[in-house]
């Protein structure tokens, strides 16, 4: 995903099911990190951040699942302790890596359904161990039966600023000082 990023899945297909039904099926994922802080897998509908759901690992505790509801720290809540049914779950720093595994079920009641075929994923890790802004992030779509994946490239919202302030200088303030100024020729 990223030079210093990288995500391991398995899907694990139970008896009497198969791949393209899945029923039961169950995702193992491992997220190496290469430093020292938290780490963070979502899950999404659209590839953004506000709605979707995450895995995050806090090094020194269990991973957990969480609700993205803002970018603020304050939107991003743990979901209640019902719906905690992560399973062999865990976050460690080896030799200056942050690893975090955990097996997830693919289609859980109240949450999103994750496929067989193409998923909105992010993947984001901090800057240190204590949850807050993200030092890196993206958002990719993966079909976990093929392996392919795409980064989604989002809008650079700077350069639209940027632009919206220049035109509204040249249009708003001075396209009518040059009428002006040619009527007073």
């Amino acid at each position: 995903l990223a030079l210093d990023f990288l995500l391991r899945y398995r899907i694990n297909v139970p008896s009497g099911s198969d791949p393209v039904t899945c029923e039961g099926c169950t995702i193992t994922m491992q997220a190496i990190y290469d430093g020292d802080a938290w780490v963070a897998i979502a899950f999404s509908n659209d590839g953004l951040m506000i709605g979707s759901e995450a895995v995050i690992g806090i090094p020194g505790t269990v991973p957990a699942k969480y609700n993205l509801d803002s970018k603020s720290n304050s939107g991003v809540q743990p979901m209640p302790e019902e719906q905690q049914t992560l399973t062999d779950a865990s976050v460690s720093v080896e030799d200056g890596q942050t690893v975090m595994e955990f097996t997830k079920i693919m289609k859980e009641p109240n949450e999103i359904e994750i496929t067989t075929g193409d998923n909105n994923f992010l993947w984001a890790y901090g800057s240190s161990q204590a949850l807050g802004y993200h030092a890196a992030r993206e958002s990719f779509v993966q079909n976990l039966s093929t392996g392919a994946a795409t980064v989604v490239v989002s809008p650079n919202m700077s350069a639209w600023l940027a632009h919206g302030v220049v035109a509204f200088l040249a249009w708003g303030m001075l396209s009518p000082f040059a009428v002006e100024a040619s009527l007073f020729r």
